[in-house]
């Protein structure tokens, strides 16, 4: 268990750290994608041919993307730079096995995974100016804070059991298992604020921690699946919960226009998921699609048939298409709300 001494050292860390690498301008909107246009979205540069596979899975605020390629050789970690986002492949240690990247910070800092070339074994790693670095002591690292490379959270094994952690400036904080559950893990951070799961026997619940407050269980069952530097919390139970506030449903009725299968939440408070519509069939089919807290309908905004997988500060999405053939990764700048 936290002391009030650790608590305080820890707070002071992550404010420190997000207000040095904070961008200060996040009403700019980076340089417009420039390449093939597709019903809404950017085609990332798949470099080659053929391309067996292609995965995105996170945006920072100046639109670089991370994910992996496959291009007749092992998955290896990827990003794309805009403007026109080619591909960039990330060193492997030793030069074998596969990698994949899973989120990127502000400052270009990836975080990710490496595994053997016989995928046996794999850890979490940070990639920064071309130099690999372990996350250690080695765990599950689940996402890395936007404003700063160095704050990575996830859980930690402590004597047999799940404990959520954070990994910052070559230091390992321990914020202990909430009382009445029998492990838990953190999932997503923003700022001065994480968001998580605990497990009891009977049910998973998310919270929301923070170094001055601690603990915040949310009165629901599920899974945290993102949060904002307000302390908003999104999860699997189709809500937001603000901090402070009473839980938000996100719309759920299909002649207005729902969104499913939340993915990500912003700072200005727009989430990315699916836009489900039932009505007429000149309107739009299922893509992603955004909704904006506080109204009562979601947006398309992606290629049709797509989903989205993450959403920056600027208003950029990014998304992968699930209908007809194999899927092909985009990059969209969406509605302004």
């Amino acid at each position: 268990m936290h002391t009030a001494r650790v608590a305080s050292a820890l707070a002071v860390l992550l404010l420190a750290a997000c207000s040095s690498d904070r961008l200060t301008n996040i009403a700019k909107t980076p340089s417009a994608p420039q390449g093939e246009i597709t019903e809404g979205g950017l085609l990332l540069n798949h470099s080659g041919s053929p391309a067996t596979d292609l995965t995105v899975a996170a945006i920072n605020d100046s639109g670089i993307v991370a994910g992996s390629l496959t291009d007749g050789s092992p998955q290896v970690a990827t990003t794309w730079a805009p403007p026109v986002y080619n591909p960039t492949t990330l060193p492997l240690p030793g030069d074998t096995g596969t990698s994949l990247g899973t989120r990127v910070s502000n400052d270009g800092t990836v975080l990710g995974k490496t595994c053997d070339s016989l995928g046996q074994h794999c850890r979490w790693v940070t990639w920064k100016n071309g130099t690999i670095t372990p996350i250690t002591p080695e765990g599950d690292a689940r996402d890395i804070c936007p404003c700063d490379g160095q704050v990575i959270v996830g859980g930690l094994m402590v004597d047999g059991v799940q404990h959520p952690v954070i990994w910052t400036h070559g230091k390992v904080f321990d914020a202990g298992v909430p009382s009445g559950f029998a492990s838990a893990e953190f999932t997503a951070v923003d700022e001065g604020f994480m968001a998580g799961t605990a497990e009891s026997k009977t049910a998973s619940v998310p919270f929301r921690w923070s170094p001055q407050f601690g603990f915040q269980m949310l009165p629901t069952s599920g899974n945290a699946i993102d949060v904002n530097s307000s302390g908003t919390v999104l999860v699997d139970d189709n809500h937001v919960y603000p901090l402070g506030g009473s839980p938000i449903a996100i719309p759920s009725d299909l002649s207005k226009g729902a969104l499913s299968m939340a993915t990500a939440l912003n700072d200005s408070g727009v989430v990315a998921g699916i836009f489900m519509f039932q009505g007429d069939d000149a309107l739009p089919p299922p893509s992603a699609g955004e909704w904006k807290i506080g109204t009562d309908f979601a947006l398309p905004v992606g290629p049709e048939g797509s989903q989205a997988l993450d959403i920056n500060n600027a208003g950029f999405e990014i998304g992968v298409g699930f209908l007809g053939g194999p899927g092909e990764s985009y990059v969209s700048e969406g509605w302004v709300f």
